[in-house]
């Protein structure tokens, strides 16, 4: 090895942990050079473990994708299907909304309209938070408050008498 003997003492104190009455124990260079390439070769064993878990792991999450997406492809197009037929149905809609407000020359009713465009964004942007929120979490998501709600406070409260432990109990809506 070209490394020097106080190279591979640091190398084996720093990297592998080594103490230095270890490191004082060994006497020959030969010795060192065997440590540190036990200590090497199982530091590469061990980064191989883990590429191969996380490379099993990654088949697995592909090889379920796949069968979800061939078992469940006729929903999906289904799915597909009836949403793009949707979405030209009310395109159409609201180009014909818009033709009409051009023809009577309404001000109002374009304003009425693009309105409308608006809160039907902000709904579909309402409905997907909502959705995806049981999943996964985003900054992007509707800002939506969490209310806590308690029935037995509520019960409680309104016969005027106390909750007791049951008052800690509830769901946020």
């Amino acid at each position: 090895s070209e490394l020097r003997v106080r190279d591979i003492k640091r190398r084996l104190s720093r990297t592998h942990g080594y103490g230095a009455d270890e490191l004082a124990r060994m006497l020959d260079k030969k010795e060192l050079i065997n440590a540190l390439a036990y200590e090497e070769h199982r530091q590469r064993q061990k980064e191989d473990e883990t590429r191969r878990r996380y490379q099993l792991r990654r088949s697995i999450l592909v090889a379920l994708v796949a069968v979800v997406l061939v078992m469940f492809w006729p929903l999906f197009k289904t799915v597909w299907d009836v949403g793009s037929v949707n979405l030209v149905v009310y395109t159409d809609r609201k180009r014909h909304e818009a033709k009409t407000c051009y023809e009577y020359r309404s001000c109002w009713g374009a304003l009425g309209i693009t309105c409308m465009f608006i809160v039907d964004v902000l709904s579909l942007w309402l409905s997907a938070s909502v959705l995806l929120s049981w999943v996964m979490r985003s900054k992007y998501f509707f800002p939506i408050p969490s209310i806590p709600i308690r029935p037995a406070a509520l019960l409680a409260a309104s016969t005027g008498g106390n909750a007791g432990a049951l008052g800690q109990y509830g769901v946020n809506v």
